[in-house]
């Protein structure tokens, strides 16, 4: 532990939200000029809207991730001598907004405009005052291992969103029980509904439905099924007129809260318990980050005929280090006239009990900065490595089990996963990778020209055309969520954390898809190319979609969330090549 007072909190939280805000900004809106100033580095933003010029000191560079940044000063534009004057983070924060929104708008204003911008900069205070409540929260309490502890460790959130840990729909009483980094507990709230309401899929022995009462053992009447709810969601449903219309004929009876005692998991809406064989997913009546997060129709069958897939085939017998956390049953009650009621409820299996509870932990907690004086998880992790290449024979396991596995899952059967940092676990026992896991069954992505051979094995899934996708666009996404957003982001670490040298990792980052292109003869092998051969390598806008307001669950409205950005891993190739060709001729 150590000692941090409210208002130290707090000015921590200040600079890691202009951090990740100017991350943003250097990505997508300016990439800034680099100037060296008395031995120090610094990056300048020209914000032309206000005649100024920012310029915030680069504590430490990244060649693939994001960079640490320190004090920002500003001055004006017309004042080129002029001197440089301490700006406050969260002012800093503003003048980047108010930038950004002059430059995507082409300098005009509008009513429209300027309520986006202001609603923006509230969702950055509200991350802002979140991050400083963890800080203190997680200074304040023992550090904790296993797979829950890592779950609710993510004091800062994502290295690269303006408003990592915003969250609008909650109290601060309700983050405090249900937001995972309070380490709250809470019981499930059930509904008793009649059958003929409840529509269900498994791919399982039993139903969802039958499993949820045998974890929560309700008092049914004849004819009901129980369906259970994340209570925030129940206290939503309650107020819908619908649902009320369904109380009252008595086809749908609230019981209340039921069960075992449950905890968030780092992405809230789904829910953990030591006892339970499941996790449930739910969907939720808050936005968290980017969007509202609702369970879809689709994605319930979709989730079941994954499953059923898996079960069905050897494929995962033939990946050995690659487990996937199967979305096996789902349950909701319909209402006529909805695509969706509310009630969507995911039960994905839960290996994560007993001596299995310690040693899995998400990559987003192995990825994520520490509190100030505190060493990373993964430096806690691979320092206990011995050796003096411990950080660069941790990264070669990782890779085994996190990167290659997924990319042949894609060759073998035409299936690539949404495999960024929330989505992906590592097995960790005795502190290197064993085995990596996959969830989330928003995150599939299956290859049209896969297709023929996947429905031979899954028929039921011709019928959820959300399901398939080209190739190329399949590339795109697998590139930045498998590569930009996980393994760069565990090479920043290891670089940040001074385990290993951020370029020798690229290094064989390169090599090992090089390898793997040859081991590969499909969908794999062209994606390695691709990786390889391309200048550039797909992004996520995350900026780009706060400053249009853009809920991506919910259709982007025609602006692109996905943007092209310099391919690190093609720099590396070329640098190599170019290194072979001296050698050579010398």
């Amino acid at each position: 532990m150590v000692a941090i007072t409210q208002k130290d909190a707090f000015a921590i939280a200040e600079r890691a939200t202009f951090e990740t805000f100017a991350n943003c900004y250097l990505r997508e809106i300016d990439p800034g000029r680099d100037a060296d100033d008395r031995g120090a580095d610094w990056v300048e933003w020209c914000l032309e809207g206000e005649g100024a010029v920012l310029r915030a000191k680069v504590e430490a560079r990244s060649l693939c991730g994001p960079h640490r940044f320190g004090g920002v000063w500003r001055r004006g534009l017309d004042a080129p001598w002029g001197r440089w004057l301490p700006v406050e983070p969260l002012d800093a924060v503003a003048g980047l907004l108010r930038e950004a929104y002059r430059r995507v708008g082409a300098g005009t204003r509008c009513t429209a405009t300027r309520a986006r911008e202001v609603e923006l900069f509230l969702r950055v205070l509200l991350s802002c005052q979140a991050v400083a409540a963890n800080v203190a929260r997680h200074a304040a309490r023992p550090r904790a291992t296993g797979f829950i502890a890592a779950e609710q460790s993510i004091v800062f959130g994502h290295s690269f969103h303006p408003t990592p840990k915003s969250m609008q729909g909650v109290t601060d009483w309700q983050r405090e029980v249900y937001g995972p980094e309070a380490g709250g507990a809470f019981q499930l709230v059930g509904f008793a509904a009649q059958g003929s309401l409840v529509e269900e899929g498994s791919a399982g022995r039993y139903s969802a439905t039958r499993c949820m009462a045998h974890m929560a053992r309700p008092q049914l009447r004849a004819g009901e099924r129980l369906i259970l709810m994340h209570p925030l969601q129940a206290e939503a449903l309650q107020l819908d007129p619908a649902v009320d219309a369904l109380k009252t004929c008595g086809a749908l009876r609230p019981l209340g809260p039921l069960g075992p005692a449950f905890s968030g998991t780092s992405s809230m809406r789904t829910v953990y318990s030591e006892r339970a064989p499941f996790m449930l997913k739910f969907s939720l009546p808050v936005r968290i980050t980017n969007s509202v997060r609702r369970n879809r129709r689709h994605e319930l069958a979709a989730g079941v005929a994954i499953a059923r897939f898996f079960r069905r085939t050897n494929v995962l017998a033939r990946l050995p280090r690659l487990r996937i956390l199967l979305d096996t049953a789902y349950a909701t009650v319909t209402i006529p006239g909805r695509p969706e009621s509310g009630f969507e409820t995911i039960l994905r299996q839960n290996p994560f009990r007993g001596p299995r509870a310690g040693s899995a932990v998400t990559v987003a907690a192995l990825t994520g900065n520490p509190l100030p004086g505190e060493p990373s998880l993964m430096e806690t992790l691979v320092g206990a490595t011995p050796g003096p290449d411990a950080g660069t024979s941790w990264f070669a396991d990782y890779l085994e089990c996190a990167f290659v596995p997924l990319v042949r899952l894609y060759d073998i059967a035409g299936i690539a996963l949404e495999a960024h940092q929330q989505n992906s676990l590592l097995d960790v026992a005795g502190g290197r990778p064993r085995a990596s896991f996959y969830r989330d069954n928003q995150g599939y992505y299956l290859a049209q020209s896969y297709r023929p051979r996947l429905e031979t094995a899954i028929p039921e899934a011709s019928r959820i055309d959300e399901l398939y996708f080209d190739e190329a666009e399949i590339n795109d996404r697998f590139a930045y969520y498998l590569v930009v957003n996980q393994v760069f982001a565990v090479i920043a670490r290891l670089g940040r954390d001074g385990l290993a040298d951020e370029a020798r990792l690229l290094a064989m980052l390169h090599r090992r898809i090089e390898t793997l292109a040859g081991e590969c003869d499909g969908a794999g092998r062209r994606f390695c190319r691709r990786l390889l051969e391309r200048p550039t390598i797909t992004m996520k806008g995350n900026l780009g979609a706060r400053l249009f307001d853009v809920d991506e669950l919910g259709g982007a409205h025609g602006y692109p969330l996905y943007g092209q950005g310099p391919n690190v891993l093609f720099q590396a190739g070329s640098a190599a090549a170019a290194t072979r060709a001296h050698a050579y001729s010398h």
